[in-house]
Formats: structure tokens, sequence, C-alpha cells
């Protein structure tokens, strides 16, 4: 087994009573490891080219000009 086929560890501590027996450790672990699995996001390679947010984000204004007189002429 290498290290990425490993299963992530794992601290459980029970509460109860008694102690758990070796085949309630082992489903329990078992079940946690699984849903784990389940909703850990797999890796992807973001898309080549521009992020739509940056893409989107030169449409909602002009961009600024400064100088003498601009604000003036931006109202009109």
């Amino acid at each position: 087994m290498t290290d990425q086929d490993a299963p992530p560890a794992v601290d459980l501590h029970f509460v109860d009573r008694r102690p758990p027996t070796p085949a309630e450790t082992a489903a329990v672990i078992a079940v946690v490891t699984a849903v784990l699995e389940e909703h850990t996001p797999e890796t992807s390679v973001a898309p080549a080219g521009r992020d739509e947010w940056v893409r989107s984000g030169s449409a909602l204004r002009r961009p600024v000009e400064t100088g003498q007189g601009r604000w003036q002429r931006s109202l009109r």
C-alpha cells in the first residue's frame, strides 16, 4: 500500500460505558472513511483562459479618466 492508497488517519473517541468491540470500531471507521471519501472534492484543473468573474468585471463601468474637467464631462 502506498501513501496515496493509505486511508486517512482518524482519531476516534468513543463515549460509552463499555469499551467498543473491535468489530464495532471497524464498522465506525469504515462508515466515517466512506463519508469522508464521498464528500472530498476531486482535484480538478482550472480551465485555461480568463476567469468569468474577471471577464464580466470590465462591463460594470467605464474606466475613470483623470485630468482637468473630466468629472464635469462625465455627467454629460
